[in-house]
């Protein structure tokens, strides 16, 4: 299981690396302080969206989603969370649907 959850996880940092050469990813950062945590900006239209994806190794093993919607790079507080907790591939899937069908309208 844990297995099928880090394939998927990749695929998701795949998806979001073909997006960047659209032009909808502006910034990413991969973050020293967790084992595996990866953060995207996304710019669509009059939104930026920022993904963060991580994995805390053994310790957590349920790989975690957040994504952030503001109005402006400055609106921290006018946003909309979307956390999802995966605890089997068919939510974490249905994750990378989401994001997906926001980056590509599909």
């Amino acid at each position: 299981m844990n297995k099928l959850l880090n394939n998927e996880k990749h695929e998701l940092i795949d998806l979001l690396d073909q997006a960047q050469y659209t032009g909808l990813i502006t910034y990413k950062h991969i973050d020293s302080l967790t084992t595996e945590s990866s953060y995207f900006t996304i710019n669509k239209g009059n939104y930026f969206v920022k993904i963060r994806l991580s994995d805390h190794g053994e310790h957590h093993s349920h790989p975690r989603i957040n994504i952030y919607i503001f109005e402006d790079q400055d609106s921290v507080n006018k946003y909309l969370n979307f956390f999802t907790e995966n605890d089997d591939v068919d939510s974490f899937n249905s994750a990378i649907k989401r994001i997906h069908r926001y980056i590509y309208g599909t």
